[in-house]
């Protein structure tokens, strides 16, 4: 992920004073937290996925629970399937 420029758009939807950390971000409460995104720093509003991303998102995750029990009634790991995880990406030190 390449940095912002200090004009992105994405920063002027709402000016922000300062900009968010991580540490903050991760002490927001639930509620909060997953209504949002930041993005270098920047807070984006995250909209309520389509009922078409949910029916996607829930037929990949059906096919990937049904290749994992496959997997484990072959003697594999026991596997598991998260649909909803935080993600934190970053630039290479």
């Amino acid at each position: 992920m390449t940095a912002l420029p200090g004009d992105s758009w994405l920063c002027s939807i709402r000016p922000q004073t300062e900009l968010v950390t991580a540490e903050e971000y991760e002490a927001l409460p639930e509620e909060i937290a997953r209504a949002i995104e930041i993005v270098d720093g920047c807070v984006v509003y995250c909209a309520a996925p389509t009922p078409d991303h949910q029916t996607a998102g829930r037929r990949l995750a059906n096919m990937l629970e049904r290749h994992a029990r496959d997997a484990m009634g072959e003697g594999h790991e026991r596997l598991t399937v998260n649909n909803d995880v935080d993600l934190r990406l970053s630039a290479p030190s």
